[in-house]
């Protein structure tokens, strides 16, 4: 906690700070009147899809043991647990924050929401990376995911200690600061304040290749890989029907996988370019902060629509699981067998390479 004081001196500084301090007290928003109801809107759609969307999914994949033991359904339903999370911790409370100027929930929202956002954040983008080289081992390496399985649960446990440890400093440096005439409070305000601006851009940076970078390499690089994969031994079928469908099976394999790297692409690279202009104190947004508070808004809601296509991605498009979700609206069990490796674009692969070995 911190208290900004202002004292009775009639000088220029206590004038330009007066001045300010007025302006800052009267500022309830910096919104207007459309964009707060468009950004009210838009943020009920996704809170309400992404939360819609994730438990059906979650309860899909839950309703048949078969299905929960999968490693690649416990990775899903880690998923659905930190985009739900999304939609209870991170959306609210910034939506509130765009439209409100000042604070008012105390120091330990103040810490704790910043904090459970972050690592929210980067468990998600963790556990995509994680489907994607399941995916990969179950495709390319069988013999290798075969005796990874028993480390799925702990490499989930891994990814949320890891993202927890990571968003520490967020826990340590976000403070409520009181702004006081004397002995008139004035307004709160939550902010962050960092031992230096060398820790502060060192960890911003370190973010931005954490939760972007590197998971944009790794899927590229597994997705370029399996589609290799596949297209080599579509080319070694001497069935030239059995050929075609390999071929067919490969486009729309090819077709998931670049739609996986694209989405993730587009919904976080806004979000982390106005990130960074505003921590190194971008000009546009601090002489003009409705504008800011505007960019901030629509580029976050991109980012948290990953919460709604997330489900699509990982459900919907899997063969199995849209099954699982047909019998569960129609209130009825499927009852043919469920694969034993990955479900959905996977599946025909772990067939049809037990066909070749025997």
């Amino acid at each position: 906690m911190d208290n900004l004081t202002l004292t009775n001196d009639t000088n220029v500084t206590f004038s330009h700070d007066w001045t300010r301090i007025i302006l800052e007290t009267s500022q309830q928003n910096y919104l207007g009147t459309g964009a707060r109801a468009a950004l009210i809107t838009v943020y009920a759609l996704l809170m309400t899809g992404g939360i819609l969307g994730n438990l059906i999914l979650a309860a899909v994949i839950s309703r048949r043991p078969e299905l929960r033991r999968e490693p690649h359904n416990v990775y899903i339903i880690n998923l659905t647990v930190s985009d739900v999370s999304l939609c209870v911790v991170c959306m609210p409370f910034t939506l509130l924050g765009l439209l409100h100027s000042h604070y008012t929930l105390g120091d330990i929202i103040c810490k704790l929401v910043p904090t459970l956002q972050c690592t929210n954040i980067l468990v998600s983008t963790a556990t995509i990376v994680a489907i994607a080289a399941d995916r990969y081992f179950t495709i390319v390496r069988v013999t290798a995911n075969s005796r990874g399985r028993a480390r799925v649960p702990w490499s989930v446990a891994a990814i949320w200690l890891v993202s927890l440890a990571f968003t520490l400093p967020l826990f340590a440096y976000y403070y409520v600061k009181r702004v006081m005439f004397r002995e008139l409070l004035l307004y709160e305000k939550c902010v962050e304040t960092w031992p230096s601006p060398v820790v502060k851009y060192s960890w911003t940076i370190a973010l931005i290749v954490m939760q972007y970078v590197i998971p944009i390499l790794v899927l590229s690089i597994v997705h370029v890989r399996i589609h290799n994969y596949l297209s080599s031994h579509a080319m070694n079928q001497r069935d030239p029907r059995r050929a075609q469908r390999d071929i067919e099976r490969n486009r729309r394999t090819t077709m998931l996988l670049t739609s996986v790297a694209a989405t993730f692409a587009v919904c976080w690279l806004p979000w982390h370019v106005v990130n960074l202009l505003a921590d190194f104190n971008y000009a546009g947004f601090v002489e003009a902060p409705e504008y800011f508070y505007v960019v901030f808004g629509s580029c976050h809601a991109i980012a948290m629509s990953s919460a709604c296509t997330n489900p699509v991605l990982y459900g919907w498009l899997n063969t199995t699981l849209r099954n699982e979700l047909s019998a569960l609206l129609t209130f009825r069990r499927m009852e043919d067998e469920v694969p034993t490796a990955n479900a959905g674009v996977d599946a025909w692969w772990k067939k049809s390479n037990k066909k070749a070995q025997d």
